[in-house]
């Protein structure tokens, strides 16, 4: 397993090790406190849940069962994205279209999280097609696809939420 570790970086196209360095490039950028659009934050949900939708279509045959531990999985993620955010006291500014967000680690334990799930699923993947048709497999794929798209929903739930009727900061929080 050595060589074909070495064998997966020396054969990885360049461009995605500059996509990997603008991906560690934002997660530094996150941990320091932020000002941003709504717009732009309400971004990721959208992608996350067009990836999930395909993910769910084209990679695992839906039946009963597995949309039912996606359901359960989406509700808790839900709950603990509105969670996270609220923990964080993100703030709208007056006129509720941008935000104060608080730096965190929490954008790097995404990536770290994604990263791992892409060599945990894609690597025995490349080896074998059929593997992801796996019971256990298929399984884990839709728990991880609904607890990923709740978090993001729950998250993006807070962000209209307090865009609309939370607390406002205002100019003279932002400097200080």
């Amino acid at each position: 397993m050595h060589d074909s570790i070495w064998q997966s970086i020396a054969s990885t196209p360049w461009w995605a090790y500059v996509l990997f360095g603008y991906f560690a490039f934002l997660c530094y950028r996150a941990t320091k406190p932020q000002v941003v659009m709504v717009r732009k934050v309400l971004v990721m949900p959208t992608l996350i849940t067009l990836a999930s939708m395909a993910g769910m279509y084209f990679l695992v045959k839906p039946t009963a069962v597995k949309l039912g531990y996606w359901a359960v999985m989406f509700v808790l993620g839900s709950g603990l994205g509105w969670l996270h955010f609220s923990i964080k006291k993100i703030k709208a500014i007056e006129g509720g279209t941008r935000l104060v967000i608080p730096g965190s680690l929490g954008l790097t334990a995404v990536f770290i999280i994604a990263i791992t799930a892409k060599y945990y699923f894609g690597y025995p993947l490349s080896l074998d097609a059929d593997f992801i048709q796996a019971p256990q497999q298929s399984l884990s794929l839709v728990i991880l696809y609904g607890l990923s798209l709740g978090l993001f929903f729950g998250r993006m739930l807070y962000i209209l939420h307090i865009a609309k009727s939370a607390p406002l900061a205002t100019t003279a929080t932002l400097t200080s």
